[in-house]
């Protein structure tokens, strides 16, 4: 889904970074964002849940992601979140 996204933004001073982790689900990305968030970025977002259908009920998959956003929260909280 976000494999078109280039590595700088039209503003050439703002870099892009796209990561994709297939087959993971939101329980995985705990592990896969420490090292982004150690970075402190200005924004991430967060493109995650498909993998996660087949086994979690829409509410727990909600909560999943919100328990997300709560752990990068803390450890980097200048840093802007979005999710979709």
């Amino acid at each position: 889904m976000t494999c078109n996204i280039i590595g700088r933004s039209l503003l050439k001073e703002k870099h892009v970074t796209s990561k994709s982790f297939s087959g993971c689900t939101a329980d995985d990305m705990f592990d896969f964002v420490k090292p982004f968030i150690r970075c402190e970025p200005d924004e991430i977002i967060l493109h995650l849940g498909t993998n996660n259908l087949s086994t979690d009920e829409p509410q727990q998959l909600g909560e999943k992601i919100i328990d997300l956003a709560g752990f990068i929260e803390p450890q980097s909280p200048s840093t802007k979140l979005a999710a979709e």
